[in-house]
């Protein structure tokens, strides 16, 4: 009886002992984070930043499928529009798109998920609704002379989808970008992140992913660490046996392209993607690799996200000096697409 007793006791240690391990973890890297977080929630409402903002006028929009906001500059400098979309945060890049309208461009800052007659999650997404974007512009007598869209990370790869679907786009600009379709961002199901008349576009799936670097993850999100899903991309892209289906063959594009990358990205091997979409395009794309920066252009090394604490690489003097000068060559580049 003494020796079964210990033998549950031991048991009973073995479970309790790594909830406590991994509990702990949590609330400490939960206190680490949370001014982060808040910091980061203060400009994460689109109405409230854009609406704080001057040097343009904000129209929400809320027609159909499209949502988003309607930015005209007060003092137009630039013909045509230019179309902005986020990441997987859902936003619609309302910080670019400030900028950008504060130079005198007419812009529609986007969603693609998450608002009122969209997908809920990033899943699924049809690549048909840019046709209401098309409409809206037609309807508002916005001049789409000259059209550039813009995104960042999977709104990049939504942008590269966009770009070879619709002949209407000229330009675009493309940070963080992938190569591939993956998986939609839905943890409730298996699904393709895009379809189009109706049908879903091949991706590359997580379920296809190495074990290793699936736990590795795994354990990073029970724990509350920042999580670097960079070794899941890497892996699916290179060993995945639908691989060649599932990229987006951006060649087919016949306008300019404008790419920018961090070397060390922990989100995925985006500077890989730039160096791949630039040789498919030529001379029609320019490639900006920086090669210590990480995810994103902003000074700081990881973000708070709906699926808990992202490590985005790179390092803050980095990431802040790459935010400078690609600010500056998309300024460059957009003036002269967008000249009268």
């Amino acid at each position: 009886m003494k020796i079964l007793k210990r033998i549950l006791l031991v048991l009973l240690l073995l479970i309790l002992i790594p909830i406590v391990i991994i509990f702990g973890l949590r609330g400490v890297n939960h206190w680490r984070y949370k001014k982060l977080a808040a910091e980061q929630q203060a400009v994460a409402d689109p109405q409230t930043f854009l609406s704080a903002e001057s040097g343009f006028t904000t129209t929400s929009i809320q027609e159909g499928t499209l949502n988003g906001y309607h930015l005209k500059p007060t003092d137009p400098q630039h013909v045509g529009l230019v179309v902005t979309f986020g990441g997987s945060e859902g936003s619609p890049n309302q910080m670019l798109a400030a900028a950008i309208a504060k130079q005198g461009y007419e812009v529609l800052a986007l969603t693609f998920f998450g608002q009122p007659n969209q997908q809920a999650t990033l899943s699924e997404i049809p690549l048909d609704f840019f046709s209401e974007v098309l409409d809206y512009a037609q309807a508002h007598g916005l001049n789409t002379e000259t059209l550039t869209v813009i995104g960042n990370s999977k709104g990049a790869e939504l942008t590269a989808n966009l770009a070879i679907l619709y002949p209407e786009i000229d330009n675009i600009v493309l940070y963080a970008p992938s190569a591939y379709n993956y998986t939609g961002l839905d943890f409730e199901k298996q699904a393709g992140s895009w379809t189009y008349g109706g049908e879903e576009l091949p991706y590359l799936n997580f379920r296809d992913g190495d074990f290793g670097a699936s736990m590795k993850m795994m354990w990073q999100m029970m724990t509350g660490a920042p999580v670097a899903y960079r070794p899941t991309y890497e892996i699916l892209s290179e060993k995945a046996s639908n691989r060649e289906a599932a990229r987006i063959p951006i060649e087919t594009f016949k306008g300019n392209a404008l790419i920018f990358a961090g070397g060390k990205d922990l989100m995925w091997q985006s500077e890989r993607a730039a160096e791949e979409i630039g040789k498919a395009l030529g001379d029609r794309a320019e490639v900006h690799i920086y090669p210590e920066a990480g995810h994103i252009f902003r000074p700081y090394t990881v973000v708070a996200s709906d699926f808990g604490v992202l490590a985005i690489g790179g390092d803050e003097e980095a990431n802040r000096k790459a935010g400078a000068e690609s600010d500056r060559i998309l300024s460059e580049r957009l003036a002269l697409w967008h000249s009268k």
